[in-house]
C-alpha cells in the first residue's frame, strides 16, 4: 500500500482504479470527499463500469450523514443504478479502513 497525501494524487488514483476495473470496485471513504469523488470523469468511469454485465460496486462511507446532507454525484448514480452499486456504511470493525475489506 502506498499512502497518498495530496488530493490530486488521490483523485488520480481513484480515477485510474475505476477505469481499470473490470468486474467490480470497492471505494472506502470517510465522507466521499467531493474534491476526489464528485468529479465528472470519475462519475463517468463508475457509470460505465456499473453498466457492464455482472459488475458489482460497493461504496463504503464512514460518515454518510455528511454525504447525504450536501448531495453527491456518486449517491445519485447509486440511486439510478441500484442493482449494481451498493452504498453502505462499513461494519464497525472496518471503520478505520486499515483492514482489507
Amino acid at each position: 500500500m502506498v499512502p497518498l497525501s495530496r488530493c490530486a494524487d488521490v483523485r488520480r488514483a481513484a480515477l485510474d482504479l475505476a477505469c481499470a476495473a473490470q468486474h467490480g470496485l470497492v471505494l472506502f471513504s470517510t465522507a466521499l470527499e467531493p474534491a476526489v469523488f464528485d468529479r465528472s470523469a470519475l462519475l463517468e468511469a463508475v457509470a460505465v463500469l456499473a453498466r457492464r454485465r455482472g459488475t458489482r460496486l460497493r461504496i463504503l462511507v464512514r460518515e454518510p450523514r455528511y454525504v447525504m446532507a450536501r448531495g453527491h454525484g456518486l449517491v445519485e448514480l447509486a440511486r439510478r443504478l441500484s442493482t449494481t452499486i451498493e452504498l453502505r456504511r462499513p461494519h464497525p470493525r472496518h471503520r478505520d479502513g486499515t483492514e482489507q475489506l
